[in-house]
Parts: structure tokens; C-alpha cells; sequence
């Protein structure tokens, strides 16, 4: 789901006067879901790692990893705050406590950790 405040790729991104413009451009970008992320780090950087967990339980496919600074971070989650609160202030609370549900069959899931 994409922030409805944010420039969508080919749009102007405006700045306060004096500033420039950027122009976001996601050509060849490979849209990709995950149902499964990661968060490590250390001292100088932080590693998000997005995968999927499909049919078997012991296999999980990472499909992309970003590197990103501690401030870059630090942003990201900022943000990722603000899109959930807004989400959530139409929809409803998202409960992550409760297991989401499974295919007839399937196996539990982690959904995700934080190291």
C-alpha cells in the first residue's frame, strides 16, 4: 500500500522554496510481497530482509535485502508509524497478536523478527 502523500513515481516531489524538485522514477521495478521480514544490524548499518514462506515450512526464500544507515532507518520507521496510524485511524487496529490465517493444511509461520 503506498502513502496517498507521497509522489507517485513520475510526480514532482515540491520543496520549500529555493529547493530542488525531485522526480521519482520506478522503471524496471519489480514489485515483490513478502511474508516474512528481518531486521538486523550494527554499529554502522541496517539490513532489512524481505521473504516468502510458501508450501514448505522449512524453506523460506529471501527475495531482496536493503542496506540502510541508522538515520535512513530511523525515517523509515517514522514513516512506516505515520502510513499504520493513518491505516488504522480508517480501518481499525491491526491485531499482530493473533496468528493470521492459514491455507487448510499449512504449517505455522514466524512472521517476522527483530534482532
Amino acid at each position: 500500500m503506498a502513502d496517498e502523500n507521497a509522489p507517485q513515481a513520475g510526480e514532482a516531489q515540491q520543496g520549500q522554496p529555493g529547493q530542488r524538485t525531485i522526480r521519482l522514477s520506478d522503471e524496471g521495478v519489480k514489485t515483490l510481497y513478502a511474508n516474512l521480514f528481518s531486521v538486523v544490524g550494527d554499529q554502522d548499518d541496517i539490513m532489512l530482509m524481505f521473504g516468502s514462506q510458501f508450501g514448505n515450512a522449512n524453506v523460506i526464500k529471501i527475495e531482496s535485502k536493503i542496506v540502510v544507515n541508522a538515520r535512513n532507518a530511523k525515517r523509515i520507521a517514522l514513516s512506516l508509524a505515520e502510513v499504520i496510524r493513518r491505516y488504522e485511524a480508517r480501518n481499525g487496529i491491526i491485531d499482530i497478536t493473533a496468528p493470521p490465517p492459514r491455507p487448510a493444511g499449512a504449517q505455522a509461520q514466524p512472521q517476522g523478527e527483530s534482532n
